[in-house]
């Protein structure tokens, strides 16, 4: 944050000398004025640029980027990366879940808040007469 600041103090400062140089107390505030517009469309073109990589979805293509929106860039990456493993952790898990019931003696159909048919596996499927595919989000009766 201080590097930040003191770039643009320095950026402002620069500006402001040349333009006294120029034109005195005129010049020193149309440099400086112009400096801080500058300041500003280099940091919104950083931000496009962040945000143009946030609406693609693809963590492997972030900007290279240093100051705060590098660090902006490296923190969402790494916390869209951690999101997708949990994801995909969670996904396992469930089909891991759902293998063992499939696999189990028992018949079990998986109901959603409305009684349509989420799941079942194949010895329920027998016992109850459903095409696992077709009888998907059928209403139990």
């Amino acid at each position: 944050m201080w590097f930040r600041f003191l770039s643009f103090l320095g950026l402002q400062l620069c500006a402001g000398l040349l333009g006294w140089q120029w034109a005195a107390y005129f010049g020193a505030l149309v440099g400086v004025v112009l400096a801080g517009i500058f300041w500003m469309l280099l940091d919104a073109v950083r931000g496009l640029r962040v945000m143009r990589w946030l609406r693609t979805g693809e963590a492997t293509q972030a900007p290279y980027m240093q100051g705060w929106w590098g660090e902006i860039t490296d923190r969402t990456r790494r916390w869209l990366r951690q999101t997708q493993q949990k994801m995909l952790d969670a996904e396992t898990r469930l089909q891991e879940f759902l293998a063992a019931i499939q696999a189990s003696p028992n018949g079990v159909v998986l109901l959603d808040a409305q009684g349509r048919i989420e799941w079942c596996n194949h010895i329920a499927a027998e016992h109850f007469g459903f095409d696992a595919q077709r009888d998907l989000q059928q209403q139990i009766g």
